[in-house]
């Protein structure tokens, strides 16, 4: 059996892969969805930054029972992922880097953090970024199926109180 760790992105949480932890269940593998520290709206910790998230990690690694996981990275998450991985490397089967580009070196985990002005041109000249839900829950015409937006219907939770591209 596969044991899969599941990181979300910035500004999300657990909850983003919660179809998908379910499908990986029913093809019989075990799914982790991570919150990450200070992304759950509840937390009053200060200082939080990559080298939490990293623990978080690492963490929850030590605590799973598989000899063996598979670390998937969505965004902002993959900084995360490769820290833990870098300190358990025994551990790590697979990492599996989503809707982002592997980091070169150094390379600050700011920089996989979507620019909301980015993307491509509407007509009116104002910017949306593909296959994000316009006005009116709409979709660009690059996303090739209307994705789920369920979960973002919530409110946001609050953010980190440190950027996450700093390790301490």
């Amino acid at each position: 059996m596969t044991t899969f760790v599941l990181v979300p992105g910035g500004f999300t949480g657990g909850w983003v892969w919660e179809e998908t932890a379910a499908r990986l269940g029913r093809a019989g593998a075990e799914a982790h969805p991570v919150t990450l520290t200070g992304m759950d709206g509840l937390s009053g910790e200060t200082g939080i930054g990559l080298e939490t998230h990293v623990e978080d990690l690492v963490r929850l690694i030590d605590g799973l029972a598989a000899a063996e996981v598979v670390l998937v990275g969505h965004g902002y998450g993959l900084h995360p992922v490769l820290g833990a991985a870098d300190r358990r490397p025994g551990r790590v089967a697979r990492i599996v880097a989503l809707d982002t580009i592997l980091p070169q070196d150094g390379e600050p985990a700011e920089r996989s953090v979507p620019d909301p002005g980015a993307g491509p041109a509407r007509t009116d000249g104002s910017r949306r970024r593909r296959g994000r839900p316009g006005p009116g829950g709409a979709t660009s015409k690059a996303s090739p199926r209307r994705p789920s937006y369920a979960w973002s219907a919530s409110p946001c939770p609050s953010r980190p109180t440190r950027s996450p591209h700093r390790s301490a």
